[in-house]
């Protein structure tokens, strides 16, 4: 039999390249589809009303607010809950739950970024390596491996799992596209139009994350190191300037034309200004590198202790960071894709893990992007310790270690007690025990308790704390001590819509129901957009008004009605009330336009007849309330 040819081995194995790309992480992820809503999904997706409908869907770049309920929570990442409607519209056209459709969409968004990586490692690989360069079918299999490591990765599959974390999955793929461009065109010279390509895929994974800021570095470090540039070559700076332009411009658009700002989101006051980039110097090493290594820990909401100058472990992550990259500058010309790995590695997580002082000191998935390059220099380190068999076994064994992992790993985030318990058990921050406490508390009680107040030592004034431990108390005949935590509670974040709703549900449960619909509606006014809200105010107030009727209390009954309508306008028992109340209180004039008012939302409601006889009979109308007993009597 005659041996096949080259170029259709060549053609076979892409095709397989393609398969294993795809298929890989959707079999190690497959058992993710059904994970719950964690951390923020249920203010930027469960409960967002934004993202239950898809038109206009321009309305999320104009319009921050669109991404969650939560006011401290919205950032500007329009393509974010833009992407999130398409899903829920998608998933119901095919009938689908839209809970997997979140997780489909996660997961079609990573092996999309998963494709780029391919390209442009392989790119860098075969046409960017120090003389002499490996052969291109060498180069695709590294470039394979270090796609598919970073496909199956557990650190990767914290995006993969938690649906907010497309955003970053999302920023990824968009900004190894603009990096892809942008390098075959340094390769391929001319086409024009490969600019305006670059600056498109780089304001879609601005659109994604404003993590992408940091893309001209990423350019410049291209440049000097497989680029082949010196540090100081002006053409270099060059071409990093258009990139320059457009992460400039972006900010300056959102800034000062959508009138928004991340950073007065993100950013907080610390103890000293060397608290947050020291704490960093110690992560990098011994909780984020640990976790690309030994996974099995990672976890949200990790409780981290700032560091202090003299921690040892501080000095050794700065020994880290400066020994890779001096590495990196003096092997730049032998080992130039080697060296951007590094460089790549240390500048994408420089945003949100360097000096600049952001909420959380760490997030196991802010080294997401970081990894898809750490795994490429794995891979490199792999082709160049191993040949022949034992290269293909040794990646087989890492693809399996990695793989089997997040597989594991995938079954934290299948339930809210499964996922928190992950995180108290490997070392939970305060909010990680109240969550899991809220998770137990409808069959244990008094360990969820415990978990409370335990965040509370750990975090004393912990909002989410104090509004599930009293709301606890009261369930457990502690009501004076409980409705003083969740009012304390929303003294502390006084702007918050959700304190005060769940201040309302705290008062109606010890039966101070006028005072429920007070905070209810203050709920409602904080947050408008959020329907929970305004279906629990609207409920309360009719409450509020009904019961005051009864007591004869005619003004307030009015009062509460009144303000029930502002909220629900078409409510026809209301109107049909407030005519009551106001009939009873002498206001017969007004009275007729709110029961007139029902007859047109009601218009087999027969007992207003008979009421619109009582008015127009105490208005001296006499065809009117004649008219209005014929119909009472034709009505039965």
């Amino acid at each position: 039999m005659a041996a096949p040819e080259p170029q259709a081995l060549r053609r076979t194995e892409r095709t397989w390249h393609g398969v294993l790309l795809l298929l890989l992480p959707a079999l190690v992820f497959a058992n993710s589809l059904h994970g719950a809503y964690h951390l923020d999904d249920v203010y930027r997706v469960q409960e967002n009303p934004e993202i239950g409908r898809f038109w206009p869907p321009w309305r999320h770049f104009g319009d921050p607010a669109t991404s969650a309920t939560l006011p401290h929570l919205v950032q500007y990442r329009p393509l974010l809950p833009l992407s999130l409607s398409l899903d829920r519209a998608a998933s119901d056209i095919l009938g689908l739950d839209s809970l997997v459709g979140f997780h489909l969409g996660n997961l079609l968004i990573h092996v999309m970024g998963v494709w780029l990586l391919y390209a442009l490692f392989k790119e860098l690989l075969t046409h960017w390596s120090a003389a002499p360069r490996p052969p291109p079918a060498a180069a695709a299999r590294t470039a394979l491996a270090g796609a598919l490591l970073y496909s199956v990765h557990p650190v990767a599959g914290v995006s993969v799992n938690y649906i907010c974390g497309r955003d970053l999955l999302g920023m990824l793929a968009f900004l190894a596209a603009a990096l892809l461009v942008y390098v075959r065109w340094r390769r391929l010279g001319g086409g024009a139009w490969r600019w305006p390509v670059c600056v498109l895929f780089l304001l879609l994974s601005l659109c994604f994350k404003t993590n992408a800021l940091v893309a001209p570095l990423l350019v410049l470090a291209f440049e000097w190191t497989a680029g082949g540039e010196r540090c100081r070559s002006l053409r270099a700076i060059a071409r990093a300037l258009p990139f320059v332009a457009t992460v400039a411009g972006f900010c300056l658009l959102v800034r000062w034309v959508v009138g928004f700002s991340d950073a007065e989101q993100l950013l907080v006051e610390r103890s000293s200004r060397l608290e947050y980039p020291l704490t960093q110097l110690r992560l990098h090493l011994f909780h984020y590198l640990r976790n690309v290594l030994w996974p099995f820990a990672l976890r949200a909401e990790p409780r981290i202790e700032p560091s202090v100058l003299g921690d040892p472990r501080v000095w050794a992550g700065a020994l880290v960071v400066g020994v890779s990259l001096a590495w990196a500058a003096l092997r730049r010309r032998r080992a130039p894709v080697a060296a951007y790995c590094v460089a790549a590695y240390w500048i994408l997580p420089a945003l949100t893990s360097s000096v600049l002082p952001l909420r959380r000191f760490a997030t196991d998935y802010r080294l997401v992007p970081s990894l898809a390059f750490l795994c490429l220099l794995l891979a490199l380190a792999g082709a160049r310790l191993f040949t022949g068999r034992l290269r293909l076994a040794a990646g087989i064994a890492a693809l399996a270690w990695f793989g089997g992992s997040s597989a594991y790993l995938n079954g934290n985030w299948r339930t809210e007690e499964t996922f928190w318990r992950q995180s108290v058990r490997h070392g939970g921050s305060a909010l990680a025990h109240v969550n899991y406490g809220l998770a137990i508390a409808g069959r244990d009680p008094e360990s969820a308790e415990g978990h409370y107040r335990r965040a509370l030592e750990l975090y004393p004034g912990q909002v989410y704390a104090c509004i599930n431990l009293g709301l606890l108390m009261i369930g457990t005949e502690r009501p004076d001590e409980g409705l003083a935590l969740v009012e304390e509670a929303t003294r502390l974040v006084p702007e918050w819509g959700l304190t005060h709703y769940w201040l309302a549900v705290a008062l109606e449960r010890v039966e101070r129901l006028d005072d429920a619909a007070e905070a209810a509606s203050r709920a409602h006014e904080l947050d408008a957009r959020n329907e929970t809200y305004a279906r629990e105010a609207a409920r309360l107030l009719f409450s509020a008004g009904f019961r005051a009727q009864e007591a004869g209390e005619l003004a307030r009954a009015i009062e509460w009605y009144r303000r029930h309508l502002r909220l629900a306008p078409e409510a026809s028992q209301t109107h049909f009330n407030l005519a009551h109340a106001l009939m009873e209180s002498g206001s017969h004039a007004l009275a007729v336009e709110h029961f007139e008012r029902t007859l047109v939302l009601r218009p087999d409601y027969r007992e207003v007849h008979r009421h619109l006889a009582t008015c127009f009979a105490a208005l001296g109308d006499e065809p009117a309330r004649a008219r209005q007993e014929a119909l009472y009597r034709a009505g039965g």
